[in-house]
């Protein structure tokens, strides 16, 4: 498993899965709003780089989820470049459900990124189904 950190997140590979994981840290939360746009981009080259087709996403104490800028950019901006990528499931680790988190499947030119909210890290590793990863 390879593996990069930074102060605001940690990012572990598996080559085998195909799987990125991406752990947000509470540092995060003294980037501004370009920061988090830099940082977030960062997925991309991982993405490309591993041929990875299945993200988790650990978003726990990733703090800018009620910037509707980053949260507009990441819509506009972010996913459909992820959507041209080899991506086919998209696992978001949150602290609680609340109304507006939608799992959901995204079309693009025949190619489907299914996108999913979950709790835990152990229900979005079971929707990924790469169970044989650890840690």
């Amino acid at each position: 498993m390879n593996m990069y950190s930074n102060r605001f997140f940690q990012v572990q590979t598996a080559a085998e899965n195909k799987l990125l994981i991406l752990t947000w840290s509470k540092a995060s939360q003294t980037l501004d709003t370009e920061e988090v746009k830099k940082e977030i981009s960062t997925i991309l080259y991982w993405i490309d780089e591993q041929a990875i087709e299945n993200i988790i996403v650990d978003a726990c104490d990733y703090y800018f989820t009620e910037n509707i800028k980053i949260q507009s950019w990441i819509t506009s901006s972010f996913i459909p470049k992820v959507m041209e990528t080899s991506v086919k499931k998209y696992a978001i680790v949150i602290k609680k459900m609340e109304k507006g988190y939608e799992n959901d499947s995204l079309d693009d030119n025949d190619q489907d990124m299914q996108v999913a909210y979950f709790t835990s890290f152990d229900g979005a590793q079971k929707w990924i189904d790469v169970n044989k990863v650890t840690l």
